[in-house]
């Protein structure tokens, strides 16, 4: 699967390909940084990007899925892109 399919994928899609080691959280996180990285040039929707963070993050539930009989939650596998207010945030650069 390519990373821009990777992009629009469901969430139980996604369960199933983590489930069948055809895809993990680490692949889908990074295809969703390639994509931003091509489109948001044209549309501007980023402000800041914490890759390496999001990056580690998925570092966890990929190591948990390629463990054979691994359990987690239906959540904790879905690569995730959140945005966070400057006052979650606040040593990132305002939006405004």
């Amino acid at each position: 699967m390519s990373d821009r399919d990777l992009c629009f994928v469901s969430a139980t899609a996604l369960q199933r390909l983590y489930r069948t080691r055809k895809a993990s959280p680490l692949e889908v996180m990074r295809a969703v940084f390639s994509r931003i990285d091509a489109v948001n040039p044209r549309v501007n929707a980023y402000v800041t990007l914490a890759q390496e963070q999001a990056l580690a993050a998925a570092r966890k539930p990929t190591a948990a899925v390629t463990r054979k009989g691994a359990t987690l939650g239906p959540l904790q596998r879905i690569a995730n892109i959140t945005t966070f207010p400057a006052a979650v945030a606040p040593s990132w650069p305002p939006s405004l």
